[in-house]
């Protein structure tokens, strides 16, 4: 029986009302003076600013078309495999830790690195957790390559020092998670 994508299609869903509505509410016309991705964004420097919303809402959030067609790009074909494979569950429960792990380091490793408040949004951290992941716990070392080649268009394209350090703190979530799942699998049989 295929096992209906419904994290994958919520997931994409998700990401699209949140970047259209960030779009919308940010014209003044609606009453709102600050702007709205700023609020919803990943601070790692201040990670409670507005009660923590960035921790839930930054994943979601994109910045433009382009940003959000690149994400969906990676990140939908990586989760139509999981899902498919384990289910809706796994995969969503997969999502979040690996994005509430990268967002937690991210927050630790940027109070020793970066003075300045910056923000964070989008999904990419995502994706190349969970390339990693699926490459280390399925023995496909061949998608490695995507988190690869999404490092080296993120030097190319000249992305902040910030959004580097989420992507390699990505890469270090999705290995302890594998390397957890490795050991619970090992200890099971």
């Amino acid at each position: 029986m295929q096992r209906k994508p419904i994290t994958t299609i919520l997931f994409i869903l998700a990401c699209i009302l949140f970047t259209v509505a960030c779009e919308i509410l940010n014209n003044s016309i609606y009453g709102i003076d600050e702007n709205v991705i700023k609020l919803l964004s990943f601070n790692p420097t201040h990670p409670l600013t507005h009660f923590g919303l960035g921790f839930f809402c930054s994943i979601f959030i994109h910045i433009n078309l382009a940003h959000i067609a690149t994400n969906l790009f990676f990140i939908v074909p990586i989760c139509l495999m999981i899902e498919r494979k384990k289910s809706s569950l796994y995969l969503f429960i997969l999502i979040v830790l690996l994005h509430f792990i990268t967002l937690l380091t991210l927050s630790l490793a940027s109070g020793l690195l970066f003075t300045k408040e910056m923000y964070f949004v989008g999904t990419s951290h995502v994706v190349i957790a969970l390339y990693t992941f699926w490459s280390l716990s399925q023995k496909r070392f061949s998608l490695f390559l995507i988190p690869a080649l999404v490092l080296i268009i993120g030097f190319w394209q000249g992305q902040s020092h910030l959004t580097h350090l989420a992507h390699f703190l990505g890469m270090l979530s999705a290995l302890l998670i594998a390397t957890c799942d490795f050991f619970l699998i090992k200890k099971r049989s």
